[in-house]
């Protein structure tokens, strides 16, 4: 199967690692449709890579966006953005939250 060039091997691999470790392989079906998932969500602005990562971290056989969180309870905390890195990311998030402390 050749991967789309916008899924990262490393996080293609390691994320059927993963779903064999748990006793939950995928067939090559699987596999096809998986990608066309994440597909959809790369369409919708999301990082098929992040998606692969975040399910393989935390053994998911899912593969789920990252979640909207409430405005209420977090008004102001970003999304990833599509070819963000999870440093760039993260520090995003240190600069707003420092930015809350200093007011």
């Amino acid at each position: 199967m050749t991967l789309p060039n916008w899924i990262l091997p490393d996080s293609w691999e390691g994320y059927l690692e993963m779903r064999k470790l748990i006793k939950k392989p995928m067939t090559e079906r699987a596999k096809q449709m998986a990608i066309k998932r994440l597909e959809e969500h790369r369409r919708s602005g999301h990082d098929p890579n992040l998606i692969l990562d975040t399910a393989t971290f935390n053994s998911w056989q899912g593969l789920y966006p990252p979640k909207v969180l409430n405005s209420v309870n977090y008004p102001e905390k970003p999304q990833p953005k599509v070819g963000e890195s999870m440093d760039e990311y993260m520090g995003r998030l240190r600069a707003l939250t420092e930015s809350k402390r200093a007011h």
